[in-house]
C-alpha cells in the first residue's frame, strides 16, 4: 500500500516552541544527554547523545529544555486535526510521526504531489511548524521519503529501500517484538549485514533458519511491504470498551481514572481471549457533535499505561481546542477504547518475569516526576558508611543509573569500616525523637570523649510526645510509659567530621538497645542528648 507519511523534525523542541525566544539556539535534555536540539544549537556541534555539560560548552547561550512527553503527545493533536482536513483514515504511530493512505489523498487532490503539498500547507497554516511529507510503499520506505521530503515512484521503491539503514525497521516492528528485534538488528550490524539491501542478499531461507520469528517482518520491511498483524486464517472482530463522562468531573485526571478501569477491562478481555493488538482507537463523544476518533499505531493493548498515555493525550488535546472554531462546542460525554484487528496468539512470560516491567517502573516514575518535579521521586542506594543512616543515600530517578556505572557516585562499599555499627535497624526514622537514657538510679548517662558511657543503662523514656512522633513509638511508649533496658550492644562511636556542625556527619555515639515486649532500638548521641535513630524488627 501507497502511503502518505507526516514527520516533524525534532518533534520534541518543535512541540515546546513558545518557550524558546525567537532566534534563539534550544535543546532537549533528560538524564543529562542531549535528545534533540535547534538547528542553531546543531551549527554550534550540538549533537543527540551529547552530555548537556558539553553542549552547553559549544554553545554557551544553549537554552535547556525538559521533556515533556504529556505536551508533545497533546500539541500533535493540533497537527492530526490538520491532517484530518486534508487526507482521511490518519493514523499516528507517535507524536510527530503520522500516515495516511495516498490513493484516497492523490485522487482527491488530483495527484500525489498535490496532496504532499495540500498537508504542507494545512500544518503550516494552523501551527506555523515545518512538516515533511513523503509518498512510497509500505512504512519503512513512506517515512524515509518523508525525512527526504520526496515521491518516491513505485518502480523505485526496492531500489530506495536497499540503502536505508537496517535499524530503521525497529520502530515499525509490533510491540511484542520490539526487544527482539533491536537485539537482531545489533547482531545483523556485527556480522556486517547494516542495510536493507544487505538483508535482502543472505536470502529468506538462510534469515530464518538463524534469527527465527523476527526475520520475517524484518525482510517484509526491508521489501516494502506491510507487517501483517493479524492471520489471514481467522479474522477476529474488533473489542471495545465504552466509558461514559460523569457530569461532575470537572478535569481529565478525574476523567482518566474512569479511562483506567476501562483500558484495564480491554487489556484483561483481550488477555483471557488469548489475543494482541497493535493498533489502538480513540473516539471521544460530545452532546451534539460527531465523534472524534484516532488511531493509534503501535501501541501494547495488553499495558493499561500505554493506552492511558495515549488518551491523556487526546484528551488535552481536545481541551485546548475547546471554544475554538476548529474544535468541540462542549465537554466530553464519552469515551470509546477500541482495540483494532486483534490478532490470536498470546505472548510469552519470561521464566523471571516480564520484559516491560523496568519499562513500567520507568514510565511511573518518570509521569512522577514531571508532576512533582525532579526532585521529588528519589531511590535509595546503598554505600559504605559508618552507620545505617550515612550508608543509604538518596538519589533522584535522572541520577539512578548514572550513579550505578559511577564510582565517584556513591561511596565505594568495599574496604574497613572497622568501628561501624555492625547492623542497621529495619526502620530509620526521618526525623530521630529524643528520649532519656537513665541508670537504675534515675541520673542520664552521659558519653565521654572517648565514647565510654557513663553507667549501664538501665530505663528509657521518651523526652516529650507530639504529633511529629510516629505511631508506633506512641504504641510502644503508652503515656508515660518507661520501658526497662534488658540487653545492649556498643556503644559505637563515630568521630566523623569533629570540626564540621553537620548533625549527619559530625561526632556521635550509637546503642543499640532491648527492652521487654518491645522491638531494639537503636540510639544515638549527638551533642549529649539521646534520640531514637531507628527500629529493628
Amino acid at each position: 500500500m501507497r502511503r502518505l507519511s507526516l514527520w516533524i523534525p525534532d518533534w520534541p523542541l518543535a512541540s515546546l516552541v513558545l518557550d524558546l525566544p525567537p532566534g534563539s539556539a534550544g535543546a532537549v535534555a533528560r538524564k543529562e544527554k542531549i535528545e534533540c536540539a535547534s538547528m542553531l544549537a546543531r551549527k554550534a556541534g550540538v549533537r543527540a547523545g551529547m552530555r548537556v555539560i558539553t553542549a552547553q560548552y559549544l554553545c554557551p547561550e544553549l537554552i535547556i529544555l525538559p521533556r515533556d512527553e504529556d505536551r508533545e503527545g497533546r500539541t500533535f493533536e493540533t497537527v492530526l486535526e490538520a491532517f484530518d482536513s486534508v487526507v482521511a483514515g490518519v493514523v499516528s504511530l507517535r507524536p510527530g510521526v503520522a500516515w495516511a493512505p495516498a490513493r484516497g489523498a492523490a485522487r482527491w487532490h488530483g495527484g500525489e504531489e498535490k496532496a504532499a503539498r495540500a498537508l504542507v500547507e494545512a500544518i503550516s497554516d494552523l501551527t506555523g511548524l515545518e512538516a515533511f511529507v513523503g509518498i512510497a510503499e509500505g512504512p519503512l520506505a513512506s517515512f524515509a521519503a518523508a525525512k527526504l521530503h520526496r515521491i518516491i515512484p513505485p518502480q523505485e521503491n526496492l531500489e530506495f529501500l536497499g540503502a536505508r539503514p537496517l535499524g530503521e525497521c525497529l520502530p515499525f516492528l509490533p510491540p511484542r517484538l520490539q526487544e527482539e528485534g533491536k537485539e537482531g538488528i545489533l547482531l545483523l550490524h556485527d556480522l556486517g549485514i547494516r542495510t536493507c539491501g544487505e538483508l535482502l542478499n543472505l536470502g529468506r531461507g538462510q534469515l530464518l533458519a538463524r534469527f527465527g520469528a523476527i526475520a520475517e517482518p524484518l525482510i517484509t520491511l526491508a521489501s516494502g511491504g506491510e507487517v501483517a498483524l493479524r492471520p489471514p486464517e481467522r479474522i477476529v472482530q474488533d473489542r471495545s470498551v465504552e466509558i461514559e463522562i460523569d457530569e461532575a468531573a470537572h478535569s481529565i485526571d478525574q476523567i482518566l481514572l474512569s479511562v483506567r478501569r476501562a483500558a484495564i477491562e480491554l487489556a484483561e478481555g483481550l488477555t483471557d481471549a488469548g489475543l494482541q493488538a497493535d493498533t489502538l482507537g480513540v473516539s471521544i463523544e460530545a452532546a451534539g457533535e460527531r465523534a472524534r476518533c484516532r488511531r493509534w499505531q503501535g501501541v501494547d493493548l495488553l499495558d493499561p499505561d500505554s493506552i492511558i498515555e495515549r488518551v491523556r493525550w487526546q484528551l488535552k488535546g481536545w481541551a485546548e481546542l475547546l471554544g475554538t472554531q476548529e474544535g468541540p462546542s462542549g465537554g466530553a460525554t464519552a469515551v470509546i477504547l477500541t482495540a483494532l484487528s486483534p490478532y490470536t496468539g498470546a505472548p510469552s512470560i519470561p521464566l523471571w518475569g516480564k520484559d516491560n516491567e523496568r519499562a513500567r517502573i520507568e514510565r511511573t516514575a518518570e509521569r512522577l516526576q514531571s508532576l512533582l518535579g525532579i526532585e521529588g521521586v528519589r531511590v535509595p542506594r546503598l554505600q559504605g558508611g559508618w552507620d545505617p543512616r550515612t550508608r543509604v543515600q538518596l538519589l533522584t530517578w535522572a541520577d539512578v543509573e548514572q550513579s550505578l556505572t559511577s564510582r565517584e557516585a556513591l561511596t565505594p562499599r568495599e574496604g574497613e569500616w572497622e568501628g561501624s555499627v555492625d547492623s542497621a535497624p529495619a526502620t530509620l526514622l526521618d526525623s530521630p525523637v529524643p528520649v532519656e537514657l537513665l541508670s537504675i538510679e534515675g541520673e542520664a548517662i552521659s558519653v565521654n570523649s572517648r565514647g565510654v558511657i557513663s553507667s549501664q543503662p538501665r530505663f528509657l523514656r521518651l523526652k516529650r510526645e507530639g504529633k511529629k512522633i510516629a505511631q508506633s513509638l506512641r504504641s510502644i511508649f503508652a503515656t508515660g510509659r518507661t520501658l526497662d533496658v534488658k540487653k545492649r550492644a556498643g556503644p559505637w562511636m563515630i568521630r566523623g567530621r569533629w570540626w564540621d556542625q553537620d548533625e549527619l556527619h559530625g561526632p556521635r555515639v550509637y546503642l543499640r538497645l532491648g527492652a521487654e515486649h518491645s522491638p531494639d532500638f537503636l540510639l544515638v548521641n549527638r551533642e549529649g542528648q539521646w534520640m531514637i535513630e531507628g527500629i529493628y524488627d
